[in-house]
């Protein structure tokens, strides 16, 4: 067992189609929920009605979103390669 700020992890054994088949659904979960992010904030910005924020700060996490899909689509992507 490893501790890590006071966390105890234990050793998780699975082969790699496993662990892959896990990461691949993580990554295509992140991909869809950002998806359904993305559009809302479009919709948010298109409106002009940004709920708790400004429209200054929803463009922001706007483009945030926008960045984090690209890094999760990458990732998906290797995944799928690997998995050939």
């Amino acid at each position: 067992m490893r501790s890590r700020r006071g966390v105890c992890y234990t050793q998780i054994t699975m082969d790699t189609y496993q662990l892959n088949d896990r990461a691949y659904s993580k990554a295509f979960a992140k991909v869809t929920m950002l998806t359904f992010e993305i559009d809302n904030l479009k919709q948010e910005i298109k409106s002009g009605i940004t709920p708790g924020i400004s429209l200054e700060e929803t463009i922001e996490v706007f483009e945030g979103a926008k960045t984090d899909y690209a890094v999760w689509s990458h990732i998906l992507e290797l995944i799928e390669k690997q998995n050939k």
